[in-house]
């Protein structure tokens, strides 16, 4: 009976704790309706990187890998709609944009959002600075369109008060005409050139550049699919310091992985070159480039320029 009464209080303070009210955690949602008819839920729900798992049951590890600090979720409703609204506050931008590029599928990128955003029936997502926002429409109904749209921008303006960013002056309710989707990765792809540079000096060459493609790796989760084997250990990959990669279509439609990776500074570049001597027998990594066999059969050609290495997986 002790027992039983033990796990019953530390389930309810844990319930206390992690379902409390924004008030708290200096984060509002829109307290008014963003379109007519369109009502929150009785009580929004906070979580953090040590609770995230109770509401992304089996989902919460690769969002924890890009760096993932808290989480504020909201339903809106009207009629038998409804909109699920994730705030995912990361560590770092890097973390907000790794994530956005692992959950964003084929859509449109709408000029009038922040510039890296991807709609779609069923789903509208964006980052801005060290947030990325989940909307979820379930029913997939495209009339919910204006509603999503109305819905990021209120969200986009509380974020800013926070952070003091820019205000986005015009929002217009309904979508800007849709080009295929090869337009649209095209379009999302320039946009993203901007943060990218800033952290990556050499990018990813764009001739043969499979565009949907586009990932940042922070750890083993997001590198899946890339080759990478044993070496992803002796690199320093992080949320903060992620690595840049991309597939690639070449001749006779033979696919390949590249990838830039760029060290803090020489101490972290010394280390990794210990550690690759230790797993892979290989000499000289001081100048030039170098070969390595993955345990899955690929080779790895590493090129390095400084503190910046370039990465070809085939």
């Amino acid at each position: 009976m002790k027992n039983y009464f033990t796990r019953l209080i530390f389930w309810g303070v844990l319930f206390f704790i992690y379902k409390i009210g924004f008030s708290q955690t200096g984060f509002h949602f829109p307290e008014k309706s963003f379109v007519p008819g369109w009502k929150a839920g009785a009580q929004a729900e906070y979580y953090t990187n040590q609770t995230l798992s109770i509401h992304l049951d089996g989902a919460a590890e690769i969002f924890l890998e890009f760096g993932m600090q808290k989480l504020y979720f909201q339903t809106y409703t009207k009629n038998n709609s409804e909109i699920d609204v994730s705030v995912f506050r990361m560590n770092s931008q890097s973390g907000a944009l790794g994530i956005f590029l692992m959950q964003k599928g084929p859509g449109e990128n709408l000029s009038q959002l922040p510039p890296l955003n991807m709609v779609s029936r069923y789903q509208l997502l964006f980052t801005a600075g060290p947030y990325f926002v989940s909307m979820l429409n379930t029913t997939g109904n495209a009339h919910l369109l204006s509603a999503l749209t109305a819905c990021a921008l209120a969200l986009y303006r509380e974020l800013a008060k926070e952070n003091r960013w820019p205000s986005i002056s015009r929002f217009p309710l309904k979508s800007s005409t849709a080009a295929g989707n090869a337009d649209q990765e095209e379009i999302l792809y320039k946009k993203l050139l901007g943060p990218l540079r800033e952290k990556f000096p050499q990018l990813l060459p764009e001739q043969n550049l499979i565009k949907n493609s586009v990932r940042l790796i922070c750890g083993p989760l997001s590198a899946r699919g890339f080759g990478l084997d044993a070496l992803l250990s002796a690199l320093n990959i992080s949320s903060r310091n992620p690595a840049l990669a991309g597939k690639y279509m070449g001749p006779s439609s033979k696919k390949y992985n590249r990838m830039v990776y760029c060290f803090r500074n020489q101490p972290a570049l010394k280390r990794t070159r210990e550690k690759i001597t230790q797993i892979f027998p290989v000499k000289n990594l001081n100048k030039g480039s170098f070969s390595i066999l993955g345990a899955s059969g690929k080779k790895i050609t590493v090129e390095q320029n400084g503190l910046c290495w370039r990465l070809r997986i085939e």
